[in-house]
């Protein structure tokens, strides 16, 4: 398979790969009725405006993608060459040149292959409108917005709160990580189970090194917290895992390194993380679990205005014991008192794509 720039050549076969595919995707959504052919539409809706691209299998081109540093707006593949890889591998392309924080996209709902798709390369669903139909406006049409982090953002982010830098773990951070979790394996060390006196740098490491491929995955969110004053001191960790991308949830974890407790830290770089997660991270609700005797971690989450939701029995399985703990939750509601401050992501015209 080749991908490369769209040419003028490519015309008529974008138009019959459009035109069969877009039919196979109304039929699961909208409904055939809805059909325009994509001379009809291509100009309108800004098909040349995005970078195009198209793939080719022998010289002959079965797929195309059009897409902005933000947005991706088409993606088709022949029915003909469907299940063949065609679509995941313009996808990922797209992912790959995009350059803004947020990789967005809309899908048909009832257009179960893109979807899953699209949940499998790191998106998540961030919200469901029903309106016009992109393309057909005449039609009614419900569609899902989706979301991914930006490829390139673990290798840029900031997030600041007064004294403290947050950012992605990078592997050189291995040392300062260290130097934190060591010294804190009697304060948070009965609530971490990676964190125990048999701890080393070579476990730092591998946090580290894995954190940025899980940044890449979008399967969590890792953290590191900072003196702004002295970036080369750690001074705890937060991060967003169990990602469940088809309903949209994630688990919220913290913890700060013994010197640097009483300062407020942990609750400020939750707050940073829980924002970060509700908004660019589109999910729509986060969780905390604290052990039942864990008060500290539940001051915190009181604190960030979390909702107590009950008891959850032997939930938590801590130095081979299983324990009760604590479930509290914060979702989009909870912004405006998290994060007065909040934006919402702007409005985006985009044609809502399919997939092969």
């Amino acid at each position: 398979m080749r991908i490369r720039e769209y040419v003028p050549v490519d015309w008529s076969r974008l138009c019959e790969i459009h035109d069969r595919a877009r039919l196979d995707e109304l039929r699961l959504s909208a409904g055939e009725a809805a059909f325009l052919t994509l001379e009809e539409t291509a100009a309108n809706e800004g098909l040349f405006a995005a970078q195009l691209w198209v793939a080719e299998i022998e010289g002959r081109v079965e797929g195309f993608v059009a897409f902005s540093d933000d947005d991706l707006t088409w993606l088709y593949v022949d029915p003909a060459y469907s299940r063949r890889g065609i679509g995941r591998a313009l996808l990922r392309h797209a992912i790959a040149a995009a350059r803004g924080a947020t990789f967005r996209t809309e899908v048909l709902e009832g257009n179960a292959p893109a979807l899953g798709l699209y949940l499998a390369e790191g998106f998540a669903i961030a919200e469901r409108k029903t309106g016009k139909l992109t393309g057909n406006e005449s039609f009614a049409a419900t569609g899902l917005l989706l979301q991914r982090v930006g490829s390139h953002l673990a290798a840029t982010m900031r997030l600041t709160d007064g004294d403290l830098l947050i950012r992605p773990w990078q592997p050189d951070d291995a040392p300062l990580l260290y130097s934190a979790a060591s010294e804190s394996v009697a304060t948070v060390g009965p609530w971490l189970p990676w964190l125990t006196a048999q701890y080393t740098l070579v476990d730092s490491e591998q946090w580290t090194a894995e954190s940025a491929e899980h940044w890449r995955a979008r399967t969590e969110f890792r953290f590191g917290v900072f003196d702004s004053g002295d970036p080369r001191r750690c001074v705890g960790g937060v991060g967003l895992n169990h990602l469940n991308r088809m309903h949209g949830f994630a688990n919220l974890g913290y913890w700060v390194r013994s010197s640097a407790t009483g300062q407020g830290i942990a609750v400020r770089a939750a707050r940073r993380a829980a924002c970060f997660g509700l908004t660019t991270g589109a999910l729509g609700r986060i969780e905390i679990l604290t052990a039942v005797d864990n008060a500290a971690s539940q001051r915190i989450a009181d604190r960030l205005g979390a909702s107590f939701e009950g008891v959850l029995r032997d939930r938590l399985l801590i130095r081979g014991q299983w324990i009760p703990a604590r479930l509290y939750s914060l979702v989009r509601a909870d912004l405006p008192a998290l994060a007065p401050a909040f934006q919402p992501v702007p409005e985006v015209h985009r044609r809502q794509p399919g997939a092969g």
